[in-house]
């Protein structure tokens, strides 16, 4: 017919295979078996895209290269140091975390054949570690270093530990001639790639057989405080490097915060106090407003705030009972209401919890729904040193 519009035909998967199998069986029923084993293999609902996967991310990317990925480590990072600063649970998360797993101090032993060589020896070891010579800064000593570097794996998912060696003059004071110097991830130099043959990612030295043969650092800290800042970067050997954080993944170089799942929940439950708080604060408030029904009011808010105080109602305590002018009526404000808070709370803290992995009852100190306090006690006994 004159007129319509001759367009490509589109043929579907079936009418397509209708037509290979009249013309080369051979070929369709191969095509037909293909697809067979094709719908077979397609049988994992989550592997799916689909609208109610379409929020999910799935990559194949290394632990590092995810951490790398947009200086998500580095975001992740200041966002929990800010959230340890500012969010009372996060504080709370990472002491439970910290005082469970350091607790007084882990005090290391001295084995010895004879008892006087022993005695000697921990003299020596013991002394060096239980005073503060054994920080470089002069401030702490082991179990002082211990906590602060628990709290710096949990908070930034890494810390570094070196050891420094002193000779001379430097190490006459000390029992033990050499110190410990805590180091934050941030001195860790992303920028440099090689190091004669070796690769080096993130700021880690990888050898020719796999492993982290050496560091390389900032002098100081990128984000310090110095009038004098000096990010030249130095190369310190493994050997004298303690990286601690958790492997998660194989083949895994970097830490991640500890807060990373919870991040958005700890955000989240923050904004939705405020909220309530603002609610509750509205809630203390009664407000009344005085109709006439001669619509002749004041003509200005000062004299609302005159006429009010001069019927009694700019103060008006409990029992008070105040006479109105005729014609005048007083309504009352409807505060609103808070409701559903605390199942809301316990919800969402024990999301947090099972996220840092610790019990609902040592994050948020309630007992309430326990048989026995010491099912809420044993989460947090160390917290209260």
């Amino acid at each position: 017919m004159a007129g319509r519009s001759k367009g490509p035909v589109q043929a579907g998967p079936r009418l397509l295979d209708r037509m290979i199998g009249y013309l080369a069986p051979e070929a369709g029923l191969s095509r037909m078996l293909a697809r067979k084993r094709l719908g077979m293999l397609m049988h994992y609902d989550a592997a799916s895209r689909s609208s109610r996967t379409s929020s999910w991310h799935g990559t194949g990317s290394s632990a590092d290269r995810a951490g790398m990925a947009q200086g998500a480590r580095m975001r992740l990072r200041g966002v929990s140091r800010d959230f340890v600063r500012n969010r009372p649970y996060a504080a709370r998360g990472i002491s439970v975390i910290t005082g469970n797993v350091v607790g007084t101090g882990i005090i290391p032993s001295v084995k010895a054949s004879a008892d006087r060589t022993r005695q000697k020896a921990e003299a020596i070891v013991l002394g060096h570690l239980g005073s503060t010579d054994l920080d470089a800064m002069g401030v702490l000593h082991l179990a002082g270093l211990q906590r602060a570097a628990m709290n710096a794996v949990v908070e930034d998912g890494e810390v570094l530990v070196r050891r420094r060696w002193r000779r001379g003059a430097q190490a006459r004071r000390l029992k033990l001639p050499f110190q410990i110097e805590l180091l934050e991830a941030d001195y860790l130099c992303p920028w440099v790639t090689s190091h004669g043959g070796n690769e080096v990612i993130d700021g880690l030295e990888i050898g020719p057989e796999g492993r982290v043969v050496a560091y390389h650092l900032f002098r100081q800290h990128p984000g310090t405080a110095s009038s004098r800042t000096d990010l030249s970067v130095i190369r310190v050997p493994a050997e004298d490097i303690l990286h601690i954080r958790r492997i998660d993944r194989p083949g895994q170089l970097r830490g991640i915060s500890w807060f990373a799942p919870v991040l958005l929940t700890l955000g989240d439950l923050s904004d939705y106090q405020e909220g309530e708080i603002l609610k509750q604060k509205m809630a203390a408030l009664m407000a009344g407003f005085v109709e006439r029904e001669d619509n002749d009011g004041p003509a200005s808010s000062s004299d609302a705030e005159e006429e009010a105080e001069a019927m009694g109602l700019s103060n008006v305590a409990p029992g008070t009972l105040t006479e109105l002018p005729p014609g005048t009526k007083i309504s009352w404000s409807t505060p609103p209401k808070v409701d559903g808070y605390d199942p809301f709370m316990r919800q969402t803290l024990a999301a947090v919890a099972m996220g840092l992995g610790i019990t609902y009852e040592a994050l948020a100190g309630d007992l309430s729904h326990v048989n026995s306090p010491r099912a809420g006690w044993g989460g947090w006994r160390w917290t209260a040193m």
